[in-house]
């Protein structure tokens, strides 16, 4: 039996980052987070990111990056927009 995404009460909206290369958060100081693999995504009332990949890891990605940045795969028509 598989975990649940997250917990109900937390009220998140998840969609999917199928086709995303990777994603990239940038910190003040400049340090950088890269996730590879990501598959589904939810963004809290925060600003706060929720991000799972497919080897089944979970990140918690806090609210005070300066900005992110991915790229997705050529060829698949996946929109770089979907939030």
């Amino acid at each position: 039996m598989g975990n649940p995404i997250a917990d109900p009460k937390l009220k998140l909206k998840f969609f999917s980052t199928l086709g995303e290369k990777y994603r990239i958060y940038v910190y003040p100081g400049f340090d950088e987070v890269m996730i590879t693999g990501s598959v589904t995504m939810a963004i809290a009332t925060n600003h706060s990111h929720r991000v799972l990949t497919n080897e089944g890891k979970a990140y918690f990605v806090p609210d005070k990056f300066l900005y992110m940045m991915w790229e997705v795969e050529d060829g698949n028509d996946i929109p770089y927009f979907r939030f």
